[in-house]
């Protein structure tokens, strides 16, 4: 079976993503698209545009937009933006703070520099110690590898982040789906004021949009060792 890195645009339907937009919460920019919700997909869907993967396809340029005159091009030029956010760029691996430098050139030499990169690498217990025999780097530190890679494929975690989840003990799609938001906020707080991460405090809702939009990764990594 084929794993994969993002949630499939080609597999996740108009009426999924609809599910969605019901459940999470949206920067102010966004809510535009959680008004008249049904209505509007019908609208895309009585063309045939049926999936994510179709939407992006039938508005990637501003012409097109401009053409489809049942909505505003202001409309889809937010909801093309927001559907690509559910891909996530893959992070960094060197911006993720406490990373061995030594493991970060071995994996460099292997052209390994991001999480998408080193995905096939860490999928399961057999995949990571493959990559423990040919690069040489300890078992627990491709662990630590695989738990970063798992949680930064949701949206809106970059590299900060990531280490914080991590270091807080929710280093999984899987944990991250079922963590309790008032915990998680108390936890990123406290470790944001131990480490200082951020500037300030980090709000109750970004912690409610994260655990919603985990919701949606595939559970692609199995971190059991």
């Amino acid at each position: 079976m084929q794993v994969s890195y993002h949630i499939d645009f080609n597999d996740f339907s108009l009426n999924d993503y609809v599910e969605y937009l019901s459940l999470t919460k949206l920067p102010p920019s966004r809510r535009i698209l959680q008004e008249n919700t049904i209505l509007n997909f019908r609208l895309l869907q009585k063309v045939g545009i049926n999936t994510l993967a179709e939407t992006l396809k039938a508005f990637n340029t501003k012409d097109k937009m401009k053409a489809f005159t049942d909505l505003s091009e202001e409309y889809l030029i937010i909801l093309c933006r927001d559907i690509r956010s559910l891909q996530p760029k893959p992070v960094r691996l060197i911006d993720i703070p406490g990373l061995n430098q030594i493991s970060l050139r071995k994996l460099e030499s292997l052209g390994i520099k991001n999480t998408k990169a080193i995905f096939p690498y860490i999928l399961d217990p057999a995949s990571r110690e493959m990559l423990h025999q040919e690069s040489d780097i300890p078992s627990d530190e491709i662990l630590e590898f695989a738990k970063l890679t798992d949680i930064a494929r949701i949206k809106w975690v970059g590299a900060l982040f990531a280490r914080m989840l991590v270091d807080i003990g929710c280093d999984s799609v899987k944990k991250a789906r079922m963590i309790d938001p008032l915990v998680l906020h108390k936890q990123i707080n406290d470790i944001n004021e131990e480490r200082t991460y951020f500037n300030g405090r980090i709000g109750l809702n970004d912690m409610k949009i994260f655990v919603e939009a985990a919701r949606i990764v595939p559970l692609s990594i199995s971190l059991d060792y």
